[in-house]
């Protein structure tokens, strides 16, 4: 009787096998992406902080964009134009801008 039981056990051993990671992806209901870090991603995406926060910084980089142009403001072009160089003739050769000099 023991070495029935003995043989029996043996055979039943065996055939046994573990669960292999073949036999998981084998599987149609097995995937490999992991759903939860993907739910917890978008929460923590649609967060009213993140949100507040991610709006301060487009504010921050329109007003350093807006910035860095600033310089341009202080640039100006002028120029003096008087009756004398519009109507000058061309027969006096006086000096128009030194009239003391002749």
């Amino acid at each position: 009787m023991k070495i029935l039981l003995s043989l029996l056990l043996i055979l039943v051993f065996s055939t046994a096998g573990a669960q292999s990671l073949l036999d998981s992806v084998g599987n149609p209901g097995f995937n490999l992406q992991d759903t939860i870090s993907e739910k917890l991603a978008d929460l923590a995406i649609t967060n009213r902080n993140v949100v507040v926060e991610q709006r301060d910084l487009d504010v921050k980089k329109y007003e350093m964009k807006k910035n860095k142009a600033a310089w341009l403001n202080n640039i100006g072009a002028n120029f003096n134009l008087n009756e004398a160089n519009i109507n000058s003739s061309s027969t006096n050769n006086a000096n128009l801008f030194f009239p003391g000099i002749t």
